[in-house]
């Protein structure tokens, strides 16, 4: 009787601290934010350019953490590292999930995409498969292929024009290379061109306008509205498929060892060739939709900071000297232009937002409600441009990484759980591009130009690069560059070609 008298106790208990709990969740407020109107919520109140410098103004009258409605969706945004920490990372367990991307991830991409599926059993394994290649340690072994890559970049670059165009082709070839064993051929620009068409179209799927259906989901129930963006995305992924298709294929059956084959073999029995697809689409997509944007970014900085560049080529030249190209081999001693990358980074980031979390479930922070069907929204932007942290934020100082390496480095690349798998191979590309420019030429600014977006955006930020201008330094660097590429493009069939220097990575 005792027995189950304490049982009884425990049991009512337990209902009554439950039940207080889950109503006192209930009776905490959201986090703060500006007043949202009817129907529409705060949508109309975030500008269409830069809408990531709106939010920093929000944070300074709110608080490091705010929320927002969009349409029916509660949105919570992180301003600071110590509530990103707190949320995203100490809670990761409960902080890692995506939410439904209802027109880009399920009528575009099929829920194809590991990067915009919820934290589950399907994206975990994609993720074991990813990392398995995609490592600092196995990024050391595909440099060759970047040095090749660049040197066809900096003998495109001698034409003084298109220089988007040069970086573009130089990250896609490095990509089909890894990918693929399948260098792109320099004489068109035919494969670059078809991949960054379709990116620019998902571009768009970014902007507010584009998403009626992720802020109001109740649509997606209304005869007509959810059908048109439906039949759209079926468009886009049957061609987007069938370009990627005959590429993955063509990978798989190449006597080189790609990434393409490593992954295949790797794949969980019952895999579909779709979510297979998919995962080495989605990669492709991630290295050109980014890597280019932040070469733009950093011509334009060299040409917007002359002082600060000569400074970059002065240490350049003095540590490689004017007889040859950078290498991997001279990143340690360059403290100078390894500062320029990471201000580079910081100021003018191609994210300005992290791709958005989801929790699992009701959460508590600061004592506001974090709602299990909120979205979580790191703002990247912010935190680069912490007062707190970045003495001047606004100010272009390279030197500041110089004077404090212990910097927290700029967020760039999200956080973990779910970080860019492929940051290594990333940050190889941008410091060997990086460098060899700032090695072979000048750049010289109009005065028009700006660090404005060009292109507008929600979620991304794109440079404009036309109102600048870039020539080769001396006859010297041409004559290097023009030798430099001759050499590789000899080697490029030749048992010295960079494809066979990552046969050790087989297994």
């Amino acid at each position: 009787m005792v027995s189950i008298a304490v049982k009884t106790c425990v049991a009512a208990l337990l209902f009554v601290v439950g039940y207080n709990w889950i109503y006192s969740c209930r009776k905490r407020p959201l986090p703060p934010g500006p007043k949202p109107v009817p129907l529409v919520g705060n949508a109309l109140q975030i500008p269409k350019d830069a809408p990531w410098e709106k939010l920093h103004e929000w944070f300074t009258t709110y608080g490091p953490i705010i929320s927002l409605k969009l349409g029916s969706r509660t949105v919570i945004v992180l301003g600071n590292r110590d509530v990103v920490h707190d949320l995203i990372q100490r809670r990761s367990r409960i902080s890692s999930s995506r939410p439904r991307f209802i027109v880009f991830g399920e009528h575009y991409a099929k829920s194809r995409f590991p990067a915009l599926l919820p934290y589950d059993s399907k994206w975990q394994s994609f993720h074991r498969i990813q990392s398995s290649i995609l490592n600092p340690r196995n990024a050391k072994g595909y440099r060759p292929v970047h040095i090749a890559g660049c040197k066809q970049m900096l003998y495109r670059m001698l034409d003084g024009e298109h220089i988007v165009s040069h970086f573009s082709y130089f990250v896609s070839s490095a990509w089909s290379t890894m990918l693929y064993s399948t260098r792109a051929e320099p004489t068109t620009e035919t494969t670059s061109d078809r991949i960054h068409d379709m990116l620019a179209h998902l571009t768009e799927l970014f902007c507010i306008e584009h998403s009626l259906l992720d802020i109001f989901p109740v649509l997606e129930y209304t005869p007509g509205i959810s059908w048109i963006s439906k039949r759209k995305g079926e468009a886009f992924f049957k061609e987007m498929m069938t370009f990627f298709e005959a590429r993955i294929r063509k990978g798989l059956q190449s006597a080189s060892w790609n990434i393409s084959q490593a992954w295949h073999q790797r794949l969980p029995a019952g895999t579909q060739w779709e979510d297979f697809a998919g995962m080495i689409t989605e990669v492709e997509f991630a290295a050109n939709s980014t890597l280019p944007v932040t070469l733009s970014i950093i011509a334009m900085m060299f040409a917007l900071h002359p002082e600060e560049t000569k400074k970059v080529q002065a240490e350049i030249d003095e540590q490689i000297g004017t007889q040859r190209l950078p290498t991997f081999e001279d990143a340690g001693k360059l403290p100078y232009t390894d500062a320029f990358l990471r201000e580079c980074l910081r100021l003018q980031s191609n994210f300005p937002f992290a791709l958005p979390r989801a929790v699992t479930q009701e959460e508590e922070y600061m004592g506001y409600r974090i709602p299990r069907d909120a979205i979580i929204l790191p703002c990247q932007y912010a935190l680069n441009m912490d007062e707190t942290v970045f003495e001047s934020p606004k100010a272009f100082r390279p030197q500041r990484w110089v004077d404090n390496p212990n910097l927290p480095s700029p967020a760039t690349f999200g956080f973990p759980r779910r970080l860019c798998p492929g940051k290594s191979y990333a940050k190889d590309l941008m410091f060997i591009g990086m460098t060899s420019m700032a090695w072979g030429f000048n750049f010289e600014a109009d005065n028009n130009v700006s660090e404005r977006p060009s292109e507008s955006y929600s979620l991304l930020y794109i440079p404009s690069v036309k109102t600048f201008r870039f020539s080769c330094r001396t006859a010297a660097h041409r004559a290097i560059i023009e030798r430099e590429w001759q050499e590789s493009e000899t080697n490029v069939h030749s048992h010295h070609s960079p494809r066979s220097q990552v046969e050790s990575m087989r297994g």
